[in-house]
């Protein structure tokens, strides 16, 4: 599935609606899948040479803007300013933040990979530190043997977080450290001091990527290395008597870069190219739309376009229901582990899809998992479309979103908080819904905030949430299936959640519960567990095994 174009793994005569494979290849950078016999299927995204042609564009209209800078007689600083908001903006507005950070992930799990480019961005710091010898010795210069030096005692900290691999990669960073110094010895006396300001500038960053990033050991350098070399470019721009060709080669350096960046990230460890556009964005709604259960939605703005659900804290949304085919009918529902997780697989590839093929054509199952979502979100999204879902049976597979993802402030608080609504600070929110770069910083800053101040869905809200679910269901003559969600490598986490799962079947016989966590946590069975909570093939197949073990014995399924 690396081409362009792809046969989907699925039969022919499988029910299989667009929504479905446009949810199943959201993140993955395939332009043309063919169903079985059927007709292409399109999938958002844009290609390589579509980007090539629209960069080459971008230069010519550069080149022109440059003139015309040059002939307004625009001081060389603001020209600076206006060139880089020129060519930033609209790259950072068009960015899939979300799949880059996911491709990240992926990456920091891959650290073989990675490790040559660490010491590269870890000597930075140091060296700006050390060139010169400007903050310890003004009047006398550091030796040159004291630059690479210094660059392998910036890279030092790789082997850390890379293990021993790092260790080939250290001499790359010394290597760095000697370009650096040259670099700052060309551009003359006022170079030193640019060069140790960026660097302070680059610590400070990598001291603010710490903090907000939960996997510092990749953010710090990364974060310092960006920083220094933005520092130092806009210091050669600014310093510039008047604008020439250097001030916007140096400035589409800094957008090549980015792009470079961004394209590396799209590769996953599948071999899969995640799309550049998110379609989930691409898929929003203008206002005044139609309500369409099959839209996907990127946030609180996007969802607001329905005119139903503006008040309902999620960030992304089921795909839709399919018609009911058999005459029962189960709803999964439940976070990443339920919808498809990081790894890019197809929607088919996870339990729900393997439950369906293990009932038989007698049972109907459809996969109304969300990555991310919480026990709550699955009770407003119930409370709101139980007639649509139409399912006799709910499993409810949750638990690592409640009780193990941190949240700046509880779902209640923020439900309230949206609530109340009709601020200027909503306002504007809306308006810059679609600017990547802001919601990045709002979220940074709200998780900066909010560290530590506990699970993002208490376990008695949980309770509650699980309980209205069931009453959902009581009423309408259905019944709910309660699975602990598994977690790997010690399921000792989950065990509070487990047991108020268990009190809850206790108290009604339309409920009844399975230790899905006690299930995949067993060491006589290995390999079920990508990460912390995201399965495996082997573990989505296991685990729908055990749910359909679990609806036999209890009679509700044949």
């Amino acid at each position: 599935m690396a081409g362009t174009e792809t046969t989907c793994p699925l039969a022919a005569d499988r029910p299989f609606d667009r929504v479905a494979l446009r949810s199943g290849l959201r993140r993955v950078g395939i332009h043309r899948v063919v169903v079985g016999d059927g007709p292409p299927e399109e999938a958002p995204g844009v290609s390589w040479p579509l980007r090539a042609g629209l960069a080459g564009t971008g230069a010519a209209l550069g080149v022109g803007l440059l003139a015309a800078i040059r002939r307004l007689g625009i001081g060389a600083g603001r020209a600076s300013l206006l060139l880089a908001a020129w060519l930033l903006t609209p790259l950072l507005a068009r960015a899939d933040l979300d799949a880059a950070l996911q491709a990240c992930r992926i990456i920091a799990d891959h650290p073989l990979w990675w490790a040559p480019g660490l010491p590269l961005c870890l000597s930075a710091a140091g060296v700006g530190l050390a060139l010169q010898g400007r903050f310890v010795r003004p009047s006398a210069p550091l030796p040159r043997w004291a630059v690479p030096v210094a660059g392998l005692l910036a890279g030092l900290p790789v082997p850390l977080a890379t293990g021993w691999a790092g260790l080939a990669a250290l001499p790359l960073g010394a290597g760095a450290a000697v370009v650096l110094a040259a670099v700052a010895r060309r551009l003359g006396p006022a170079a030193d001091r640019a060069v140790a300001g960026a660097a302070v500038f680059g610590l400070g960053a990598g001291v603010v990527a710490a903090l907000l990033a939960p996997r510092w050991w990749v953010a710090v350098p990364l974060t310092e290395g960006a920083a220094v070399l933005l520092a130092l470019l806009v210091w050669a721009n600014v310093r510039a008597r008047e604008v020439r060709a250097f001030n916007l080669v140096s400035l589409a350096c800094v957008v090549g870069a980015v792009a470079l960046a961004e394209q590396a990230l799209t590769w996953t460890a599948t071999g899969l190219s995640l799309v550049g556009v998110s379609s989930r964005t691409a898929a929003a709604p203008a206002p005044g739309a139609a309500d369409d259960l099959g839209t996907a939605f990127h946030s609180f703005e996007a969802l607001e376009h329905t005119r139903q659900f503006q008040r309902y804290p999620i960030q992304d949304y089921p795909v839709a229901p399919p018609p009911r085919s058999a005459a029962i009918r189960i709803a999964a529902v439940g976070g990443s582990s339920t919808a498809g997780a990081y790894q890019n697989d197809d929607i088919d590839q996870f339990w729900p899809a393997d439950l369906d093929r293990i009932l038989g054509p007698e049972v109907q199952v459809i996969n109304q998992g969300v990555g991310g979502w919480t026990s709550l979100h699955v009770r407003r999204y119930l409370e709101t479309r139980q007639d649509i879902v139409d399912a006799d049976i709910i499993v409810a597979y949750l638990g690592h979103n409640d009780l193990l993802t941190e949240s700046p402030r509880p779902y209640r608080q923020l439900y309230e908080t949206w609530a109340a609504g009709g601020s200027p600070s909503t306002a504007i929110s809306r308006l810059l819904g679609d600017v990547r770069l802001y919601q990045l910083l709002r979220f940074s800053i709200q998780a900066l905030v909010g560290v530590g101040t506990g699970p993002a869905v208490p376990l008695p809200d949980a309770r509650d949430n699980l309980q209205a679910i069931a009453e959902l269901q009581r009423r309408r003559g259905g019944r709910l299936l309660l699975v602990t969600e598994g977690l790997s490598p010690d399921p000792a986490a989950m065990a509070p959640y487990g047991r108020m799962m268990a009190e809850l079947a206790a108290e009604s016989p339309d409920v009844a519960w399975l230790d899905g966590a006690a299930l995949l946590a067993d060491p006589a069975r290995t390999g079920l567990f990508l990460d912390d909570c995201h399965l495996t093939r082997q573990g989505h197949e296991l685990l729908a095994s055990a749910i359909a073990e679990t609806l036999r014995q209890l009679g509700w399924v044949p």
